[in-house]
């Protein structure tokens, strides 16, 4: 028996399904993601700009500060100063007999200068007077016709100037002059018959 030789067709397996095409991105999922990089970049970037503002701004204000001048120190009363024109108004009773008329004090307030007088109408000595001890010290003998002095100190020399109020009726003898304590030495500057200077008015520095 003839027998039939049936054939098959041959199989063909199918194609591959093509991938799925890429989906295409929502643009406002890119807008959203551009918004987030420029907040991003805000928030780095700000703070730094705004120091370098900052900074910049200080350097231009402090240069043109002006510095405030310094502060005068408060310096304590010189002896003078704090006795004021009551020295003069307190005549002292010495150990030697003399009433003696302070008219200065010493810087450092060691001593009294000033006039002494023994009795009415007798010469004015010039004299310094130690505190607290009160020992006296002869400096110089005005003429008895010279006019009351007054007396100033630096410390250093004690100068003198004939005032207004004559030891006598009649007479103005104005005489000026310094001593330097430490020597004894005196110098006579101006011996006159009038009264030409002003002694409240004169001061005794080096």
């Amino acid at each position: 028996m003839d027998q039939e030789t049936l054939k098959r067709t041959a199989v063909r397996p199918r194609p591959a399904a093509p991938p799925p095409a890429p989906r295409a991105v929502p643009i406002r999922l890119i807008a959203g993601g551009v918004a987030l990089l420029v907040v991003l970049a805000l928030v780095v970037l700000v703070p730094r700009v705004g120091g370098l503002g900052n900074r910049a701004h200080a350097t231009s204000t402090t240069a043109h500060i002006t510095p405030l001048p310094p502060t005068a120190t408060a310096m304590p009363p010189t002896a003078a100063n704090a006795w004021g024109a009551a020295i003069s108004q307190h005549a002292l009773r010495l150990s030697d007999g003399t009433t003696f008329t302070p008219t200065d004090v010493a810087p450092n307030g060691a001593f009294l200068v000033g006039y002494a007088i023994a009795q009415v109408n007798a010469p004015y000595f010039i004299a310094a007077v130690a505190v607290p001890s009160f020992s006296v010290q002869r400096l110089f003998t005005l003429p008895a016709d010279a006019t009351k002095p007054v007396v100033k100190t630096d410390g250093t020399f004690v100068a003198w100037m004939g005032g207004d109020t004559p030891t006598s009726a009649g007479t103005l003898h104005q005489t000026i002059g310094y001593v330097t304590l430490a020597t004894g030495r005196y110098v006579e500057l101006y011996d006159t018959f009038a009264l030409q200077y002003d002694p409240r008015f004169f001061a005794v520095a080096n």
